[in-house]
């Protein structure tokens, strides 16, 4: 059985409230700085979009966790693929979009 850790959501830092907003990086760096051992990226924009996240952005989200020394323990992806809507209506286009 594996041990908790405590992480931070990087929806915390992702100004959707007014609060201050930071770039992933400086999220990694915030959540090192209050002691958290692990980051939950918030999966869309304006952290870990789908449509904008390719190989080469997840090294370099990679190497900024490996060298705060903060793990990332999941991905909150929001999305429900099994809602129903009309057909003309492009309701996973809609939510991979937000």
């Amino acid at each position: 059985m594996s041990a908790l850790k405590r992480g931070l959501f990087s929806v915390s830092y992702a100004g959707l409230w007014g609060q201050p907003a930071l770039t992933l990086e400086q999220t990694i760096e915030k959540a090192a700085e209050l002691g958290f051992e692990g980051l939950l990226f918030m999966g869309k924009r304006p952290h870990l979009g789908p449509l904008e996240t390719d190989e080469k952005r997840l090294s370099q989200l990679r190497s900024c966790l490996q060298s705060f020394g903060v793990e990332a323990i999941g991905v909150a992806a929001y999305n429900d693929f099994l809602l129903t809507a009309a057909d003309e209506i492009p309701i996973a286009e809609m939510q991979l979009s937000y």
